[in-house]
């Protein structure tokens, strides 16, 4: 069995085949799609379902699709697909697997499908042909729409699917709003995210291709010795050539218009997004607040050498993990000033109270961090710690407020008494461990296993290069996420494996924007006209 993952390709190897899924716990429909190289459909009867059985190439028998790839129409190629009811998250996450085979075992080919983003119908395969060769390219690519999405996009006229929710019709971006579910902002992220990592997977995969074709037919052309100068020799090295040109050239047109589709989408909902989630130039920072769920933005990610496309990376709030900003010669504060500010943003939103009832605590023994304090100044309830001698009483105040919080949630809602006293807490440190006592680092790692639990959040700035040999320092910084401040931070999608380039959120704590916003925070209003002037 060949294990692929989502955007590689091999050779199909044999022309009949059979395609089938496999879930535990819940029943899947398969579908197939005969389309044409832009993935359209000629017409309804392109369609083999439950319902139409059996079209020229495909057909439908105990659940699996019977494949003859001979049998199909000239130019045609094959969609393998897989629909189902919505069910439980936790039977979606154990996943489901998608198997296409053939009688060798060069011809059996598996991906793994997690839909856990909601989707509930996925494209698994694509059958296609290549230089008169058969293809096999995995794709995992899920709609949340579910059957009526997936066969309104490729050019199936549907009212609605038996099953499955009606088709979004795949409106352009400014026609497919968040209205007021702020929850699916993080989702729809996510979704653009996957998106660009497929199509740039498919262009790594095709350019790829074109170079070892090239070095192929380059070594049977100069195989012969004696006809190396010749001019037959030369004109068939030219041939080589243009074929490889012409092939990344293709790849790289289709390539450069996904990626401008996705960068109208981005501009089209970054200012629908939650402020925490949105872009500092958004006017989503100077929109009301009262946003029923939101995700924090942490960085953006790109890859230069691909093309601008340049895509957010954000994460779920609360957040379940402290964070690390990684200094390695370069300024953390203007990073630490935008994981705060969208930090204490975020927990506003979810803890629904004013700006008042979250709590910053700034500890700052280096005063690496003054600009920052300067700025938050309006929001501190308790001065910064900047002396060691502060450390442990600090400590004291964030031991009791957990312990009260503990203690008001275990009474349950009928006597745990005012909201007040589920207050969320941003710590921020500094240069972690530097005038720390050993005890107090003892301390700081039982309240933030603690308070994380509670939907506190965590940021800590420093190096870690002087203190690996520290355990507990290592035992804090191992329970992080670690955002690195570099133009060299690399990343992986969790799709694909490419690789892009991280580049940490910034907002400098002395420009007319963070003071602006910070004032919007304290009066508990939106801020006017902050993100441009960043």
């Amino acid at each position: 069995m060949n294990e692929l993952v989502a955007g590689q390709n091999a050779p199909a190897g044999e022309h009949a085949l059979k395609f089938s899924v496999t879930a535990t716990g819940f029943d899947v429909d398969v579908i197939g799609l005969v389309v044409d190289d832009r993935l359209q459909v000629s017409d309804s009867d392109d369609v083999v379902f439950f319902n139409q059985p059996t079209t020229p190439g495909v057909t439908l028998s105990d659940g699996q699709l019977s494949i003859d790839l001979d049998a199909l129409r000239p130019g045609a190629r094959v969609l393998c697909a897989v629909g189902f009811d919505d069910v439980p998250g936790e039977l979606a996450m154990s996943g489901m697997r998608a198997e296409l085979t053939g009688s060798v075992g060069s011809s059996r080919f598996g991906l793994s499908l997690r839909p856990n983003l909601g989707e509930t119908a996925l494209l698994c395969f694509e059958l296609y042909q290549r230089s008169g060769q058969w293809k096999v390219r995995a794709l995992g690519q899920g709609y949340l729409g579910g059957l009526a999405q997936l066969l309104t996009s490729h050019g199936v006229e549907v009212d609605e699917t038996p099953g499955t929710a009606p088709a979004s019709h795949d409106l352009p971006p400014e026609m497919t709003p968040l209205g007021t579910d702020y929850g699916a902002a993080i989702e729809r992220a996510h979704v653009i995210f996957e998106d660009a990592a497929r199509s740039a997977a498919g262009f790594v995969q095709s350019e790829r291709f074109a170079h070892d074709r090239l070095d192929r037919e380059l070594a049977d052309t100069l195989s012969d010795a004696s006809q190396r100068n010749s001019p037959e020799v030369a004109r068939r090295r030219e041939a080589a050539q243009k074929r490889c040109d012409d092939l990344v050239t293709a790849a790289r047109e289709r390539f450069d218009s996904d990626s401008r589709v996705l960068m109208d989408e981005l501009a089209a909902l970054d200012p629908q997004l939650p402020p925490a989630m949105a872009s500092w130039q958004s006017p989503a920072w100077s929109r009301a607040g009262g946003h029923t769920g939101s995700g924090l933005r942490l960085a953006d990610l790109s890859a230069p050498e691909r093309g601008e496309l340049r895509l957010p990376y954000c994460v779920p709030t609360p957040v379940p993990r402290p964070l690390w900003v990684l200094e390695t010669g370069q300024s953390v504060v203007a990073v630490v000033t935008s994981l705060t500010v969208r930090l204490v943003t975020a927990a506003r939103t979810f803890s629904a109270v004013s700006g008042d009832g979250v709590t910053i605590d700034i500890l700052d023994l280096t005063g690496k961090l003054t600009a920052l304090t300067d700025l938050l100044a309006p929001l501190l309830l308790a001065p910064p710690v900047t002396t060691p001698d502060a450390v442990a009483p600090r400590l004291t105040v964030l031991e009791s407020a957990i312990d009260l919080n503990m203690m008001a949630l275990q009474a349950g809602p009928d006597d745990r008494g005012s909201d007040d006293a589920f207050g969320v807490r941003v710590v921020v440190i500094a240069d972690l461990p530097f005038g720390w006592e050993h005890a107090d680092l003892a301390r700081l790692l039982r309240i933030v296993d603690r308070g994380i639990r509670l939907g506190w959040s965590f940021v800590f700035a420093g190096s870690l290069d002087d203190h690996d040999g520290d355990p507990l320092v290592a035992a804090i910084a191992d329970s992080t996420l670690v955002l690195p401040v570099t133009d060299h931070a690399l990343a992986h999608d969790p799709w694909v494996g490419l690789e892009w380039t991280l580049t940490a959120e910034e907002l400098d704590p002395q420009s007319v924007a963070a003071q602006q916003i910070v004032a919007s925070l304290r009066s508990g209003q939106s801020p006017s006209n902050a993100g441009p002037h960043t």
